[in-house]
């Protein structure tokens, strides 16, 4: 049993974050960390596995409250209530309740915090619901309800300590910037700014920018006016809705994928399956071949997939613009051109081509510095996941620019975004209580992908292992119900992929076995 206890002592015999010192900016220690310490019954795996690794060979550090100070520390047995109270309850502001960001939530609330000095802790986002990305295509297929697909924030948040706040961002204002001791150009945030929403405002010591990204619909004309996106459940609804009335068009529809990647791909056989002999579909990727980073074996089940639907793959495209053109006494069809010319005509375009990550603009920016952005405009981060140049901000997920121990970019995966929320929970909670911080190490854990109702494509890493079909259907299933923010959210996902297959041993509909069930649960 590990105790939420922990242990810390100095060298210099400072206990420099409760200490009331100098407000200026933010310096390093350098803490030789030891065995000794103690995890929290909470942490992560991940988390703990990367301090054990790091305090072996490595330095961690972290910034401290207080005037520069350079000294080497040592874990060991301290109690809370021998260190005295902290100057004040953090105030953290997580910016974006995605993947990244709730669970980011989720993860600070659940961390052991000093008696009376919980921080507060609120969650903004500009959508009510949560929106679990890779199950949308199941409920395309009618498999999930919108409630287990996207879960409203006070349903998840419910008996934690994070407050949810409903609003767009509009920019932030960190605090005055003061002269470091480290760093290029010497020009830092003291630490705490103000997040400026659309009707309110947020003040913060600590924030984490974790908005995402958007599907990039206004670099092509007439792309945003016509084509539909697929990445909200709004976007689902759309298309759900565009998908029914060419059920009814009397015709075989002809659909547009645009995107060779994994959510084109993902989508378009899950839209080939649902019309069945109702449509066409036909995917335009820019590529050579479709999903030309993922794995060969994946990539080949998902080709075979597409083939066994008859989806047609129009390899090296470059889409020009998107036109409608009129049809007399019919619905309007749409023109794709492409740069050599060729023309793609389509009853419905779908859209999964590219995407820009949002990042809030800083009204007041850090010296001339401000937020560094990399060439694809996510905000660069430290190995902690730091924004560089504001010690008190940190970045995750699709809008963050983060490196992987060889020195690659990570791609904007939600699996990313999931080991990174442990992260920056941890490190937050260690920069407010002085313990040291872990540098982001990823364990890529595989690619999945879903290929229809029953078959999905699994690649384990360095390709050790392919699954397809069924067995891979499954495995997809059960890690998505296992990664659910909450176990009641967990046990309504578990239940809605057991539904129809349940209801049809049954010889009923699933709505009507959960109408059974439900009125059960109220006699």
């Amino acid at each position: 049993m590990i105790s939420p206890t922990f242990s810390f002592s100095t060298s210099i015999g400072v206990s420099r974050p409760r200490t009331k010192i100098s407000t200026g900016a933010r310096s390093v220690l350098d803490h030789q960390a030891t065995s000794r310490f103690r995890f929290p019954k909470q942490s992560s795996a991940f988390v703990e596995r990367n301090f054990r690794m790091h305090s072996k060979n490595a330095s961690v550090y972290h910034y401290t409250r207080g005037a520069p100070v350079s000294a080497s520390s040592t874990l060991g047995q301290i109690d809370y209530g021998q260190v005295g109270p902290l100057l004040q309850v953090p105030r953290i502001c997580i910016l974006g309740g995605g993947f990244g960001g709730l669970y980011t939530a989720l993860r600070l609330s659940s961390l052991p915090w000093p008696p009376g000095q919980a921080p507060k802790i609120i969650l903004v986002d500009k959508n009510d619901q949560f929106v679990f990305k890779p199950l949308l295509y199941e409920f395309l297929t009618g498999e999930m309800a919108a409630d287990e697909v996207a879960p409203s924030y006070s349903s998840l948040l419910k008996g934690t300590s994070v407050k949810f706040l409903q609003g767009r961002v509009a920019s932030i204002e960190p605090s005055p910037v003061e002269e470091g001791t480290i760093g290029v150009g010497g020009k830092w945030s003291s630490g705490g700014g103000k997040v400026i929403l659309d009707e309110s405002n947020v003040e913060y010591d600590w924030l984490v920018l974790a908005l995402g990204a958007e599907i990039k619909l206004d670099q092509v004309p007439g792309v945003k006016e016509l084509a539909l996106p697929f990445a909200t459940l709004e976007d689902a609804k759309r298309v759900d809705l565009r998908l029914s009335e060419l059920e009814r068009l009397g015709r075989r529809a002809e659909v547009a994928v645009v995107g060779g990647g994994v959510s084109g791909v993902e989508l378009a056989a899950t839209v080939a399956e649902r019309m069945g002999a109702h449509a066409n579909i036909t995917v335009l990727t820019s590529g050579r071949d479709v999903m030309s980073r993922n794995p060969a074996g994946q990539r080949a089940d998902a080709v075979k997939a597409l083939e066994g639907y008859g989806v047609e793959v129009l390899p090296q495209c470059l889409v020009t613009s998107c036109l409608e053109v009129p049809c007399e006494g019919a619905p309007s069809k749409y023109k794709i051109d492409l740069q050599d010319g060729r023309e793609v005509t389509a009853d419905l375009v779908l859209w999964t081509a590219g995407q820009n990550p949002v990042v809030p603009e800083e009204s007041k920016p850090v010296g001339a510095y401000g937020m560094r952005l990399a060439r694809g405009g996510e905000v660069v981060t430290d190995p902690f996941l730091r924004v560089r140049r504001h010690p008190q901000v940190f970045a995750l997920g699709d809008a963050a620019f983060a490196l992987s121990s060889q020195g690659d970019q990570l791609p904007a995966t939600a699996q990313v975004a999931f080991q990174a929320a442990d992260y920056v929970g941890w490190n937050i909670w260690a920069s407010v209580n002085d313990r040291p911080l872990l540098p982001f190490r990823y364990q890529h854990l595989g690619d999945m992908m879903a290929l229809g109702t029953w078959d999905a494509a699994v690649a384990l890493p360095m390709d050790l292992l392919n699954l397809n079909g069924r067995a891979a259907s499954i495995l997809r299933r059960a890690a998505y119900v296992y990664r659910q923010p909450t176990v009641d959210q967990a046990l309504k996902v578990g239940f809605g992929f057991l539904r129809n297959p349940v209801a049809n041993i049954l010889g009923v509909s699933g709505i009507q076995l959960e109408q059974f069930l439900g009125s059960k649960d109220n006699l």
